[in-house]
């Protein structure tokens, strides 16, 4: 059985990621048995670097100071989010805080 995740970016995060420079990017992301949120990321930044830096750092190991992970409606701690166990069917969130109206 494969197991998914869904990873959605939210701008200005994805703008990078996507020549339409209008709401999130959605993803569907098949992943491993035992993979954590940082290794999805670590994969996902390897094969598209410029796009994925401004979200993780793979040196680190970390979220990026600004970044916001969200997994099935649960905020996680920049210091949690990588180490973060996937399962089959997550919803995970990333965005940047703003405000404004």
């Amino acid at each position: 059985m494969v197991a998914r995740v869904e990873l959605q970016v939210y701008p200005p995060l994805s703008f990078k990621m996507s020549s339409k420079k209008v709401g999130a990017l959605v993803l569907k992301q098949e992943i491993d048995q035992g993979e954590t949120l940082g290794d999805l990321l670590a994969r996902l930044e390897s094969s598209d670097r410029d796009a994925w830096q401004q979200i993780f750092d793979d040196c680190t190991g970390e979220m990026q100071p600004v970044v916001i992970t969200i997994l099935n409606g649960t905020l996680l701690s920049r210091s949690v989010a990588p180490r973060t166990p996937l399962s089959d069917g997550d919803q995970v969130a990333i965005r940047v805080p703003y405000c404004g109206g």
